[in-house]
C-alpha cells in the first residue's frame, strides 16, 4: 500500500541520508602521505614545496588560484578535481597547478 504518508516519510529519510553523506564527504581532508598526493607533490602549505623537485612552483602559487580548485570564495578548504571525495587546503599546492584566469 502506497500513500502520501509513506511517500513523505521516504522522502524525508532520503533527504536526511543525502545531507549526512555530504557532511561526511566534506570532512575528509587529503593526507599528504596519500599515494596520489605524494606523486603530485601536494603540500597543504604550498610554501613547503620542494623547489628542486618541482621547479614550476612559483612563490605565491596556491590551490585557491588553480583551475582544479572548487570552493566558495573565502573558504580555507575546497574540492579538487584531481582528488575526488577529498578536500584540499586553499593554501596548498601540487605539480598539477594551473593558473585560473
Amino acid at each position: 500500500m502506497f500513500n502520501r504518508r509513506v511517500f513523505m516519510w521516504q522522502t524525508c529519510i532520503g533527504g536526511v541520508a543525502m545531507i549526512a553523506g555530504q557532511a561526511v564527504a566534506k570532512a575528509v581532508m587529503l593526507d599528504e602521505s596519500d599515494p596520489q598526493a605524494l606523486a603530485l607533490g601536494y603540500h597543504a602549505d604550498g610554501t613547503k614545496t620542494d623547489r628542486v623537485r618541482f621547479p614550476n612552483y612559483a612563490r605565491g602559487d596556491q590551490c585557491s588560484g588553480c583551475t582544479q580548485f572548487q570552493t566558495l570564495v573565502g573558504e580555507s578548504v575546497g574540492a579538487c578535481k584531481l582528488f575526488p571525495d577529498k578536500r584540499v587546503a586553499a593554501t596548498g599546492w601540487c605539480s598539477a597547478y594551473e593558473v585560473a584566469i
